[in-house]
């Protein structure tokens, strides 16, 4: 476990390194806030264990407080790969209450059965197997929006990437959690998935990203198309504010 902590780490310095040297920092922020801070709380919960041992109170909060965060930066990345499917137009604002309603009515038994069957799992393991089966409808939805509905879209290599990474990651952990909260699995064997998935993500994500020729391979017409989309909303909020001549 040590090992794979090692090496995980290594490979989100290297995701943040690579990015930063094709300045690609600021062109995906929440999938690097995100890195960024999944990189702060493993450095700081080395810090904390070594400091107080990993049976603590200190280590304890080090450990599970941060996750609450998780599942917010993953769907607030979701959002942002979707934004970029549709653009900024009528659907682009339709869509997201009609995914949200989708999600919450698949998520619901699973809310429900969650907090009733009561197999033993603390509140962590009941928050995160509820986060992940929403998380898992809305990657779903994108990725159907991205296949499926608009496939004259590249998205290109980055967020092919990102898309792949967190669809590995929530679909697989998904499964786990829900195991250990339902079927009540061995901790120990829920314990390694939870960091060997979390590993597996992290290659797809360093595999992946970044270089200069999967940058510059995204499909040119999907930019004249989100710039087509813009000019479209801006004359129409003009039509509204000084209406039509």
């Amino acid at each position: 476990m040590t090992l794979v902590w090692a090496i995980s780490t290594l490979l989100l310095f290297l995701v943040l390194a690579r990015a930063k040297k094709v300045r690609m920092l600021g062109k995906y922020l929440p999938f690097y806030i995100y890195v960024t801070f999944v990189l702060v709380v493993s450095l700081s919960r080395m810090a904390v264990g070594l400091t107080f041992g990993v049976d603590s109170l200190q280590y304890y909060y080090a450990y599970y407080g941060p996750t609450f965060v998780m599942p917010v930066l993953q769907i607030w990345i979701l959002w942002d790969i979707y934004r970029r499917i549709v653009g900024y137009t009528k659907t682009s604002w339709s869509n997201p209450a009609r995914f949200s309603m989708i999600a919450s009515v698949m998520t619901i038994p699973i809310l429900w059965a969650v907090f009733t069957l009561e197999k033993g799992a603390g509140f962590f393991h009941q928050y995160h197997t509820v986060t992940l089966f929403l998380q898992m409808t809305l990657c779903l939805l994108v990725g159907r929006e991205a296949v499926k509905v608009r496939r004259e879209i590249d998205l290109g290599q980055n967020l092919k990437g990102i898309l792949a990474g967190l669809a590995v990651m929530i679909g697989c952990q998904t499964i786990n959690f829900a195991g250990f909260a339902f079927v009540q699995s061995p901790s120990h064997v829920f314990w390694f998935l939870v960091q060997f998935i979390y590993f597996v993500a992290l290659i797809i994500f360093t595999y992946t990203l970044w270089d200069d020729a999967a940058v510059a391979a995204v499909n040119p017409a999907y930019h004249d198309r989100l710039e087509r989309n813009n000019e479209e909303l801006h004359q129409a909020l003009r039509s509204v504010l000084v209406g039509r001549k």
